[in-house]
């Protein structure tokens, strides 16, 4: 069985042609590798495989951010992820039933997610800090802050002409 357990980074530019490493397992033979969108949209990937537990893959084209799921074909079979356990609402919200309110499931794991972003990380970190450096501190007026306070304004008075 074919398992995706991770996609190192998990996040790349829209634009496609950058590289990412899936790991996991029974990779070797791996006819097709894709995304897939919450429109069930399938994005078609170039990739290598480097070992069974070991796939480098080309990020491929996309219209704009989107949130995806990455998927493995080997043997016509699509690849699995882990399957986690989570509490969920039985509906009646009765605890006298004995389950608390609540009952066990699995929900799929986010081992395969993948995210389509107009920047990478290190560009959103780098715009961020010029916005930081590049914005102005805003001065507050009176209706602000509710009306003068000669008193605070006599402090501050005071505070800059010690320092100066």
């Amino acid at each position: 069985m074919t398992r995706v357990t991770s996609i190192s980074p998990n996040r790349a530019k829209y634009t496609g042609g950058e590289q990412v490493v899936v790991s996991g397992s029974g990779f070797t033979g791996a006819t097709e590798v894709f995304f897939e969108d919450v429109n069930f949209r399938k994005y078609p990937a170039q990739f290598t495989v480097n070992s069974d537990t070991q796939i480098t893959v080309t990020c491929p084209a996309m219209d704009r951010d989107r949130k995806t799921h990455l998927f493995v074909i080997v043997g016509g079979q699509e690849s699995t992820i882990r399957q986690v356990p989570s509490l969920e609402s039985d509906g009646d919200g009765l605890s006298s039933a004995g389950t608390g309110g609540v009952n066990w499931s699995t929900t799929p794991s986010r081992d395969n997610e993948f995210h389509f972003t107009q920047h990478t990380p290190a560009e959103a970190n780098a715009l961020l800090n010029q916005m930081m450096q590049d914005s102005t501190p805003t001065m507050l007026d009176e209706s602000m802050m509710g009306g003068r306070d000669p008193e605070w304004e006599a402090e501050m008075l005071r505070g800059s002409q010690d320092q100066g």
